[in-house]
């Protein structure tokens, strides 16, 4: 009769009370920009709640995978607060940051440095050195450049990874101009280099 009209199991035979999942837990994530691009593995040391809601301080490993961006988050299961009743424990969000690069910026698996080089160089062009990610490269200037010509060096940008292929790095030419010169040295300068700016100008912004 009660449990007609009370919908109870009169204390026997009910199913028992369901548990409930664990809470997921975040942390941040805190990578240099060359670990961020070609992938590491990260030690942290976070405080779990337990199920007596008390806290233990665990020390954790996180696989970082190569071309893990600015603001992504690496998912580790079953490392967050535990379920009740049985119930299995939440997961671990990592979110990223990553520090900058001194002379290196990204875009998408792209990346991209300006790179000063001398009006000889720009003049006659050069062959020049440089530092990518996977040792130094030889990057050819062509004759005649000028400032800001961005040259793409194929292959060089973030890794190949996750079923995508390795980014580009993409050279933007800086030409240095000399300090304070002397009268005799400007005035040799001003025959070599003698050219019409003015009417370059009229024709770019015409």
């Amino acid at each position: 009769v009660f449990e007609d009209l009370f919908g109870g199991t009169a204390g026997h035979g009910g199913p028992p009370p369901r548990g409930q999942r664990g809470a997921d837990l975040e942390t941040t994530l805190e990578l240099d920009f060359v670990d961020a691009i070609k992938g590491c593995e990260k030690r942290i040391n976070l405080d779990r709640p337990q199920a007596n809601g008390s806290t233990r301080r665990e020390s954790l490993t996180i696989r970082i995978p190569s071309g893990v961006d600015e603001g992504g988050r690496i998912r580790l299961a079953g490392k967050g607060a535990p379920g009740s009743q049985g119930a299995p424990s939440g997961d671990l969000l990592a979110k990223v940051r990553i520090s900058p690069h001194r002379y290196l910026k990204r875009n998408g698996r792209d990346l991209a440095m300006d790179v000063p080089i001398s009006v000889v160089e720009a003049i006659k062009g050069a062959e020049i050195e440089l530092p990518t990610l996977d040792g130094t490269v030889t990057l050819r200037v062509p004759p005649g450049s000028n400032g800001g010509t961005r040259l793409r060096l194929r292959g060089k940008g973030v890794p190949a990874g996750g079923g995508q292929k390795a980014g580009d790095l993409y050279v933007t030419l800086r030409i240095q101009v000399p300090g304070v010169l002397g009268p005799e040295q400007t005035r040799l300068l001003e025959e070599i280099l003698a050219d019409d700016g003015e009417h370059w100008r009229r024709e770019a912004l015409s």
